[in-house]
């Protein structure tokens, strides 16, 4: 359980103490898959609201395509060569969104020639904002 807690954060500051304050109150004298399940439950809608919505719309509306699309791919790490076909094999426009978004912390990468999404549940949201919006 532990080490579901602490893979969930992924080394994100807010989500650490967002997580860690909801295992706290709901635990009673110990922690089970029950507390755990509520906590990340509990931190994912307070990330949605509190950080995330402001992160996704306020970015262009190209760099929220690039989200989108490493979001849909529904994998940790997704291949550069995965966005070509979305960006009309443009490496060099696909590059400035990137690099953006790398300076943004909301990407990273997790190897040559990928990129992942750098918060926690990040991807979930993205869907979750968009069939909320009723957005394509």
């Amino acid at each position: 359980m532990l080490d579901r807690l602490v893979d969930s954060v992924k080394g994100y500051a807010y989500a650490f103490q967002t997580i860690g304050y909801y295992v706290w109150d709901e635990s009673e004298d110990y922690i089970d898959n029950s507390v755990v399940n509520l906590a990340l439950e509990s931190a994912k809608n307070d990330l949605y609201q509190n950080a995330y919505e402001k992160l996704y719309t306020e970015v262009s509306d190209k760099d929220r395509e690039l989200l989108d699309v490493i979001a849909s791919a529904k994998k940790e790490k997704v291949p550069i060569s995965f966005f070509l076909d979305k960006f009309d094999n443009r490496k060099n426009y696909l590059s400035v969104y990137r690099a953006r978004l790398l300076d943004d912390q909301l990407i990273f990468v997790p190897e040559r020639g990928y990129v992942s999404l750098a918060l926690p549940f990040f991807a979930d949201f993205i869907v979750w904002y968009k069939e909320r919006l009723l957005l394509d």
